[in-house]
């Protein structure tokens, strides 16, 4: 009976993130299901309300993540980042190469959204038309 008071949140919470994990790392199943495997465990193991585990789903960073993951995704099929990849990072470069050409280029473009999103852009379009 002792070993039963044992068990708390913390490490139930625990078990289901280092199961996740194994899940995501393993690569045998979809990283969609993982991850409601995981919300579903949270629920019925009670760490989680029903009433809330949905609830983060209206976050905007998380319909942030799934639209870029579908644009992400909608480019890949395109075959525009494989186009833009064979022209920014050489094909015999070595995977350190390859992999500093493919931050360097998110980088930029990240930097790009954030000073479009930032309204700089229109004080830098009245600046030059005055």
């Amino acid at each position: 009976m002792a070993a039963l008071s044992m068990v708390t949140p913390a490490t139930i919470s625990t078990c289901i993130l280092l199961a996740t994990l194994l899940l995501f790392a393993s690569e045998r199943v979809r990283h969609d299901l993982v991850a409601l495997i995981a919300l579903f465990a949270s629920i019925v193991t009670g760490l989680v309300k029903p009433g809330e585990a949905f609830s983060g789903f209206s976050d905007p960073a998380v319909l942030a993540v799934a639209g870029v993951l579908v644009v992400g995704r909608a480019v890949e099929l395109s075959g525009a980042a494989s186009a833009i990849a064979k022209v920014a990072i050489p094909a015999k470069a070595g995977f350190a190469v390859r992999l500093t050409g493919l931050l360097i280029i998110a980088a930029v473009v990240g930097l790009h959204e954030q000073h479009r999103r930032s309204g700089h852009h229109d004080a830098d379009r009245e600046r030059d038309c005055a």
